[in-house]
């Protein structure tokens, strides 16, 4: 009968740790960290301040996910994409790479959301077209 108490005794006590060190990793999950209070467009323009092009782009691409019908998300995930096309262009490294970020600009300014353009949007248009035919003739003459 002791040996039956002793057993109940340390299940018991092992329940009650176990579920006391669950409850507390759980709790810990819930701490949010800096960047997680930040909304996903502030992060993305921050990034986009830093050159840090991939980076913008996802967080932008999150924050239009959250409200699409935001122009200014939209032109600022234009702006990203033109300036990585812009930098791998200047790079001659991958002219591909450039030309699908300026198809994605023209993409995310012209066809997405069918919204009116404000006029800032149409001249980022028309660079992103611009830079995209300068690419397609370099990638042509090669």
């Amino acid at each position: 009968m002791k040996k039956s108490f002793k057993n109940s005794l340390l299940v018991i006590c092992l329940t009650i740790a176990l579920t006391g060190i669950s409850n507390y990793s759980v709790a810990e999950s819930f701490v949010q960290s800096p960047y997680e209070n930040m909304d996903y467009y502030e992060l993305g323009m921050t990034a986009l301040n830093k050159n840090d092009y991939n980076n913008a782009i996802n967080y932008l691409k999150r924050a239009y996910a959250k409200d699409t019908s935001n122009p200014s998300i939209r032109n600022n995930i234009a702006v990203a994409y033109t300036a990585r096309g812009n930098a791998n262009y200047n790079k001659g490294i991958n002219l591909e790479k450039a030309a699908n970020d300026y198809r994605s600009a023209i993409y995310y300014l012209k066809y997405c959301n069918k919204s009116a353009n404000t006029d800032n949007m149409n001249e980022n248009i028309e660079i992103a077209i611009g830079n995209l035919e300068d690419v397609l003739i370099k990638m042509n003459s090669k």
